[in-house]
């Protein structure tokens, strides 16, 4: 964070309880969408540290505006049509509910808290370039299936690339299908497809690397798996 921004900040909570601000803490938080707007997020969790160490008794009152001053200044902020909508699908969306609170859990780490709130923009891009016609350029999801061992049981996960995100594969599905990561599209994008192996919608699968590629009008889901080891015997 530079040296005019770390001014800003002071000069805003040094006006706390100003009269000219219909809120106690306005100029605080007229700030905070002044930053959001400039993108500088690791300069909002700074701010609110240094707010919070303050006026301990207008910390809670001021983190719950935070949620909003990133989705109105920064994520809808000068939003495309496709984007307002995908705003709207993804905020409903049952695994989105507590994003707001993950969003101020967050605040404590300035990296953590910037990493989160971009990574929801690009999740609301691609879910906005789903939204558009077929015509449009697909948006692409990738997968990394992985092996895990424990206690000598063998067991796989599907990394996503977007977000790091973990999800449990069985080994008992069927070749070329994965309806572990078809609820995670679902609750995580409201992106709902079906991925089981389809010749006639230009599926594809290469043998060399395992890769299986599902098309699904503009979404486009690659999945690149590994063999699986159902059991591993060492000798000792």
């Amino acid at each position: 964070m530079d040296e005019m921004d770390m001014k800003r900040i002071l000069q805003a909570i040094s006006l706390q309880g100003s009269v000219k601000y219909g809120e106690q803490s306005g100029p605080f938080l007229d700030l905070l969408s002044e930053l959001a707007k400039e993108q500088k997020f690791q300069a909002i969790a700074e701010a609110y540290r240094l707010f919070s160490s303050a006026y301990p008794a207008n910390a809670k009152f001021v983190v719950s505006k935070i949620p909003a001053k990133i989705v109105n200044s920064y994520l809808l902020d000068g939003a495309t049509t496709p984007i307002v909508h995908a705003y709207t699908a993804w905020s409903q969306s049952a695994s989105n509910k507590d994003w707001g609170e993950r969003l101020v859990d967050a605040l404590h780490n300035p990296f953590l808290f910037d990493a989160f709130v971009r990574l929801t923009r690009e999740k609301l891009i691609a879910l906005s370039q789903h939204s558009c016609s077929a015509g449009r350029a697909a948006v692409s999801f990738r997968y990394q299936v992985q092996e895990m061992s424990a206690g000598g049981v063998i067991s796989w996960q599907a990394v996503e690339a977007l977000s790091g995100m973990i999800i449990s594969i069985h080994n008992s599905n069927d070749a070329g299908e994965f309806p572990e990561i078809d609820r995670h599209l679902e609750e995580q994008y409201a992106i709902k497809v079906q991925l089981t192996f389809k010749a006639h919608l230009k599926d594809r699968y290469d043998q060399n690397s395992y890769t299986w590629t599902y098309v699904r009008g503009p979404i486009e889901v690659v999945v690149h798996d590994i063999p699986r080891t159902m059991m591993r015997v060492s000798r000792t």
